[in-house]
């Protein structure tokens, strides 16, 4: 392969590959805010963190993940080999009768060669260029949702921990609590902090809080460790 081919397929993968990645970042996170129920648009992601993710992400699939893509790629087979029987009807074959009496009559009255080449050839391409398409978004689309279902997942096994005691708690100290609010940490954006407790979310501005206290639990001992961070 000659080093200009190499680099042509290079800048026409490497786009490709970059918004792939994007997508399942940003899938990724707002998948598992959705689990806490937050609106993703309170904790935007930075370009480069959600690049990291989705390669994170793609590279942390597990098997059923693999089973469910391979089935989606399945099922456009199976589509393709349905609209091939289709096919077969006895309405598309009368159709195809009279296109076959259409290009016979065509014939006694033929068309240049060349142009006809070349009506073959850019239909030929326009083809491998939809299905190539057509492919790499039902990629895309089959990836999104599998990243999504991953970031809630992931979410779902930290409030389980955190419900077991095998997580850190944060104690939150604000003026505009009734009392200190104990709960886990789900995540600090540029002007917001959220965080999980039982079947409830809070969110507060970083205004708001005073103080935020983070304890680890350590086994088998009952020891606990505390940081605290100060908030201008």
């Amino acid at each position: 392969m000659k080093p200009t081919q190499i680099i042509k397929i290079s800048l026409t993968v490497l786009p490709i590959l970059t918004a792939g990645l994007y997508l399942l970042g940003l899938s990724y996170h707002q998948g598992y805010l959705a689990a806490y129920e937050i609106n993703d648009s309170l904790f935007p992601l930075a370009s480069d963190k959600a690049l990291f993710n989705g390669f994170f992400n793609l590279l942390t699939f597990t098997f059923p993940s693999i089973i469910y893509t391979v089935g989606a790629l399945g099922s456009f087979i199976i589509l393709a080999v349905v609209a091939t029987g289709l096919s077969s009807t006895v309405r598309v074959k009368a159709l195809a009768t009279k296109a076959k009496y259409w290009i016979a009559e065509k014939k006694r009255h033929p068309i240049d060669t060349t142009t006809s080449n070349n009506l073959i050839n850019k239909s030929a391409t326009l083809y491998v260029y939809t299905s190539g398409i057509f492919l790499i978004l039902l990629i895309l689309f089959v990836m999104t949702v599998l990243s999504d279902r991953s970031g809630r997942e992931q979410a779902e096994k930290e409030i389980n921990r955190f419900n077991s005691n095998q997580i850190t708690t944060t104690e939150v100290h604000s003026n505009e609590l009734p009392a200190t609010y104990t709960g886990k940490l789900i995540m600090c954006g540029e002007k917001y902090c959220a965080f999980h407790r039982a079947d409830e979310t809070l969110i507060i501005s970083h205004e708001s809080i005073n103080k935020i206290i983070i304890q680890r639990n350590y086994k088998p001992t009952s020891a606990v460790q505390k940081n605290e961070k100060e908030f201008q």
